[in-house]
């Protein structure tokens, strides 16, 4: 069963104009993790909104969406180097409910990437502003830094 405030605030995101959306989602993504562990915007809202299909609430759920289920369709409909895949890969709030680092525990396990041989191909072709864009990411975990400075994964 849904909770009756999460339907409300669904319907009226998807009621608002494109432009408050993408404020409630800039001002949301602030949010403390125990905001956040409290927000009415679930997977669900979220991935309600991106059904709306405007580019600037695909723009906001790209940098300020906290559901992986959200975001990777939106990163693997986007061309290389597009303002949505910058802004996914420096997203800050992604994974923030389930208090992850980004991209470990997401991104590289059932997140942006189905497995670590999908994670290697990006890398090898990304464009530098996207490598730019995550490693500038200060939710990038340690262990994910550590990994690709000492080589010792995939």
């Amino acid at each position: 069963m849904r909770y009756y405030k999460e339907i409300v605030q669904e319907a009226e995101l998807l009621a608002a104009p494109p432009e408050v959306v993408a404020e409630f989602l800039r001002k949301r993504a602030g949010q403390s993790k125990t905001e956040a562990q409290n927000d009415t915007v679930t997977e669900d809202v979220e991935n309600a909104l991106r059904s709306r299909a405007h580019p600037l609430i695909d723009l906001s759920l790209a940098g300020y969406g906290r559901y992986y289920s959200t975001i990777c369709p939106l990163f693997e409909c986007a061309p290389l180097g597009h303002a949505v895949r910058l802004a996914i890969l420096s997203n800050t709030s992604v994974g923030s409910v389930s208090l992850n680092h980004f991209p470990v525990a997401g991104a590289f396990s059932r997140g942006l990437f189905r497995d670590d041989q999908e994670a290697v191909r990006w890398l090898k072709q990304a464009i530098p502003e996207e490598v730019q864009a995550l490693f500038e990411n200060p939710t990038l975990a340690d262990s994910f830094l550590r990994d690709v400075l000492e080589r010792s994964t995939p």
